[in-house]
C-alpha cells in the first residue's frame, strides 16, 4: 500500500478537479467554496510529488496521472476565464488576456504531445524548473481571479481594473514559462536522442 500513497493523493486531486469544474461551469457562485476546492486540488500537485520522491516511488503511471490532473484542473478554468469572466470594459486588457490564454492552450497541447512522445520513447518526462514555475503562475492567476468575487472587489471600480491588469500580466508571464517548459522538453529529448544514437 505504501507504494500507492502518491497515486491516491493524485486520484483525490483528479476527483476534486472534476468537482470544481462541474460547479464552476454549472453556474455555482459561492466563490469561497470554489476557491477551497481549487486550492485543495492544487495542493495535491505538490503533496503527491513530495510523497513520490520522499518514498522513492516515482513512476510513469504516477507522472501520467499527475499531468492529467494538472490539465483537468487548469485548462477548463482558463477557458471559463476567456469566455465568461472578463468584462469588455478595457479592450486592450481583454485582448491581451485572451491572447495569452489561447497561446497557453496551444503550448499545453504541444507539451502534452512531447510528454506522450517521451513516454513512448522511455525518456525523462519529469517536470523541470520552468514547468513548476508555470504551474505556480497558473494557480496564482486563478487565485487572483477568485479574489475578484469577494465583496472587496466591489468597493471601488478601480480595483476592477487593477485585478484585470494583474491577471492579464500574469497570464502573459505564464505563457512565457509554458513556452520555456515546452522548449525544455524538446531540448532534453533531443539531447537524449543524440546520446542514444551516438
Amino acid at each position: 500500500m505504501g507504494k500507492q500513497y502518491a497515486n491516491v493523493v493524485t486520484s483525490l486531486g483528479i476527483i476534486l478537479a472534476v468537482w470544481f469544474n462541474y460547479l464552476l461551469w454549472s453556474g455555482y457562485e459561492n466563490y469561497a467554496v470554489l476557491f477551497f476546492l481549487f486550492s485543495l486540488a492544487a495542493l495535491t500537485d505538490f503533496v503527491d510529488g513530495q510523497l513520490a520522491r520522499g518514498l522513492g516511488i516515482e513512476s510513469i503511471v504516477g507522472a501520467s496521472m499527475d499531468r492529467f490532473r494538472d490539465k483537468l484542473l487548469i485548462l477548463p478554468v482558463f477557458l471559463f476565464l476567456m469566455f465568461k469572466a472578463f468584462h469588455p470594459d478595457n479592450i486592450l486588457i481583454l485582448s491581451l488576456a485572451r491572447a495569452s490564454i489561447i497561446l497557453i492552450m496551444i503550448i499545453e497541447v504541444l507539451i502534452f504531445s512531447t510528454w506522450v512522445y517521451g513516454i513512448r520513447r522511455k525518456l525523462n518526462i519529469k517536470a523541470h524548473k520552468a514547468g513548476k514555475i508555470k504551474t505556480v503562475m497558473y494557480i496564482f492567476v486563478v487565485a487572483i481571479w477568485f479574489l475578484k468575487g469577494t465583496p472587496l472587489y466591489y468597493i471601488d471600480k478601480d480595483i476592477f481594473l487593477v485585478f484585470d491588469i494583474l491577471i492579464a500580466f500574469s497570464l502573459s508571464v505564464s505563457a512565457y514559462f509554458a513556452l520555456q517548459s515546452f522548449l525544455g522538453y524538446v531540448k532534453r529529448f533531443h539531447e537524449a536522442n543524440i546520446v542514444r544514437n551516438g
